[in-house]
């Protein structure tokens, strides 16, 4: 819509932000899932209700961005 090129977009975003805007969204969809950890269920409807195709996208993202599975990251942050 703005007449840019997927590139010149990217490095835009890159130099604003600090961050690609994949991993922003990575970031944003782990904060959701952060926010609903508390509330129980199961990984695949909490994966889809934070915007992740499935449960096993979920749990990589989750590894990659944090170090820890769905369930440690759980533990860690509601005890």
């Amino acid at each position: 819509e703005v007449g840019w090129t997927p590139r010149h977009l990217r490095r835009r975003f890159l130099d604003e932000v600090g961050l690609t805007p994949r991993r922003f969204a990575r970031i944003g969809r782990l904060a959701r899932v952060v926010e609903r950890l508390p509330e129980g269920g199961a990984l695949g409807d909490l994966a889809h209700g934070a915007g992740f195709s499935d449960q096993a996208h979920l749990s990589r993202d989750v590894k990659d961005l944090t170090g820890l599975s769905p369930t440690a990251l759980k533990a860690r942050l509601h005890g």
